[in-house]
């Protein structure tokens, strides 16, 4: 075994065992020695018993046992996508409920990116949904709650789960206004949430909050019943829009919205004072053309 995977014991020649920083944090018990050696090849360790191994390391009470478990199950969860387990996914699915405090632990061996990485591979369920929801109202950095309840395989937005997006927009505008960029083709259905979309499509504190806002509304021009007032928005923000978010939502109108919603946005944006505008708004009337041709 290489350098990496040795366990620290007695006996072990040098150049196979772990670095003595890496003992000292893991110490030399049978699990976390066992870990610790999932580095050396995850893909070894998709069976259900090693998963529930992890698992439980995961959800038990040694806090330095937590971290390295939950580091390594999200290297087998990666591996899972290449070729997959069934039982061992159950398995993890089952678990999210759990899993996802890890969301909120900041600053502590990447437990948060490898709670988000291995939601990311296996999507909630409602009962994950629902533990998100509650963690969600004390949580001091929400970004990774809202990216988790986004990832649940949604048909229909309650009105509850779009207008947590929505309230999130000026708190979280990165993660918030992608879930509602993700949601524009299908899931939005309240008028309020449009509202709140112009609002932080004129903030320009956040370059891609704005810049998700921007798109949902031209997004949203494709969406019969909400066309009208996306086009009103659209309408009312050129008039205050900075020429960075002129620009964009010129771009934008090339490729988000369907049929000819957005022409009348393009003819003012055609006419901006601005040349680079005026330049991304005759692009995309010509991808428009492209596609009506």
């Amino acid at each position: 075994m290489s350098g990496r995977g040795g366990p620290c014991v007695a006996g072990v020649p040098s150049d196979t065992a772990w670095p003595p920083a890496r003992c000292a944090r893991y110490g030399t018990g049978m699990d976390e020695r066992w870990v610790m050696g999932i580095d050396d090849d995850p893909r070894e360790h998709r069976d259900l018993d090693s998963v529930r191994r992890l698992l439980a390391g995961a959800l038990g009470a040694d806090p330095e046992l937590r971290v390295a478990s939950i580091n390594a199950l999200s290297r087998v969860v990666k591996e899972l996508e290449n070729e997959d387990v069934p039982a061992s996914r159950q398995a993890i699915g089952e678990a999210l409920p759990r899993l996802v405090d890890g969301l909120l632990v900041e600053d502590e061996g990447n437990v948060d990116g490898c709670t988000i990485s291995i939601l990311r591979r296996v999507r909630p369920d409602w009962a994950t949904v629902d533990r998100l929801l509650e963690l969600l109202p004390g949580a001091r950095h929400p970004e990774l709650l809202l990216e988790a309840i986004k990832l649940h395989r949604w048909e229909a937005w309650p009105s509850e789960i779009e207008q947590i997006f929505a309230d999130h927009l000026p708190i979280a505008p990165y993660a918030a206004g992608y879930a509602l960029y993700c949601g524009a083709r299908d899931l939005i259905r309240l008028e309020s949430t449009l509202r709140a979309l112009a609002e932080a499509a004129g903030e320009d504190r956040d370059y891609w909050g704005r810049h998700y806002a921007i798109t949902a509304l031209c997004v949203l021009l494709g969406r019969q019943e909400l066309s009208e007032l996306a086009l009103s928005l659209l309408h009312e923000l050129l008039g205050s829009a900075s020429e960075r978010s002129r620009k964009e939502m010129a771009a934008a109108l090339g490729w988000a919205s369907r049929g000819d919603a957005g022409d009348p946005l393009l003819l003012r944006l055609a006419a901006d004072p601005s040349a680079e505008v005026r330049a991304a708004a005759e692009a995309s009337q010509q991808r428009a053309g492209e596609r009506t041709g």
